[in-house]
Formats: structure tokens, sequence, C-alpha cells
């Protein structure tokens, strides 16, 4: 995207619609390996979500990554691998996960609220009221 239409008023009003930039900022100093992505939007039908995506470097580092986060890794013959996306409990909050290959090998996790899909609400970091942010313990 040119820097132009990155600047344009429109580009500005959609993306700090829900979320003020100082609220944003907050979420971007507070949150350790989450970050807020705003939806592509149109007709792409995704929505706003916190995604962290860490980095692996072969499969056995992938198996062993899945392992310390206590993801499910099953078992097929002598190999062991990781459904390449799903619907996972995480540190006790449900999350998407996606395994890539390309253009980087890393693991996704994303936050989305299951009332909303569309954007981050209160509801997901209600954890936050309490000054413990919710994604401390992913």
């Amino acid at each position: 995207m040119a820097s132009q239409e990155i600047q344009a008023p429109r580009w500005l009003d959609y993306l700090f619609h829900r979320h003020p930039r100082a609220e944003l900022r907050a979420w971007g100093r507070r949150l350790r390996y989450f970050r807020f992505c705003k939806a592509i939007g149109g007709h792409a039908n995704d929505g706003d979500q916190l995604l962290a995506a860490l980095r692996y470097a072969d499969p056995a580092d992938l198996r062993q990554l899945l392992m310390q986060l206590d993801l499910p890794v099953a078992a097929v013959g002598s190999v062991k691998i990781f459904p390449s996306a799903g619907q996972v409990t995480l540190a006790g909050e449900r999350v998407f996960v996606w395994v890539r290959t390309a253009p980087v090998p890393q693991l996704e996790i994303s936050i989305v609220d299951l009332d909303n899909l569309y954007e981050v609400t209160g509801a997901r970091r209600g954890r936050r009221r309490s000054g413990r942010d919710d994604t401390s313990s992913l």
C-alpha cells in the first residue's frame, strides 16, 4: 500500500473507527507476544484479531514449541505432527492456531471474540480490568 493511501482520511477513519490511536498505542506497549491486526475488510469476511507469530526452524523445533505450549501433537506413524489449523484451548482461552511454512515457518496464534468475530472487544480483554494483561499467560 502506497504511503499516500495510508495517510488518506478514509483509511485513517477505517483504522481508528473502533479503537482510537491512544488505545492501540497502549495495547502495543502492553502486549508482550500479541499484536493487534486490523481486518482487511470488504469482501474478505475477516475480522480484527490479536495475533502472535512464533518462528520455528524445522519440524523438530515446531514439535518442541507445541509441547512447550501444551498444544496437542498427534502421532502419525513415527512422526509427531500438529494439524495445520484449528481451534484449541491455550492457557484457558479458545484460540485459533495455524502452522505456516511460507513465507517463513511460523506458528500463528490468533485470539478473536467468539461472540463478535469481526472486532477485538472488551469481552476478550476482560482480564485487563483486574490489572492483568489477558495474554500474559499465553
